[in-house]
């Protein structure tokens, strides 16, 4: 299950564009660059990285890589 799923274009509203996860799942949405730019669902999975270090940008890095390591 991805920690973060980028919204480029409006809001996503199926399973498929939301990464598969369950109605049920608390989310949020980030948007890191403002308005303008592109907006993030999170999960939980999310938060636990901040925790770590809280920084947006840093915890949208590691997630994007590792989401390259998993597809590649």
């Amino acid at each position: 299950m991805p920690n973060v799923v980028r919204i480029t274009l409006g809001v996503a509203s199926n399973d498929e564009q939301l990464g598969g996860l369950p109605s049920n799942t608390m989310t949020n949405l980030i948007a890191p660059d403002g308005a303008g730019g592109d907006m993030y669902v999170t999960s939980s999975n999310f938060k636990v990285l901040m925790r770590y270090n809280p920084s947006v940008f840093y915890a949208l890095s590691i997630t994007s890589l590792a989401e390259h390591l998993c597809i590649h």
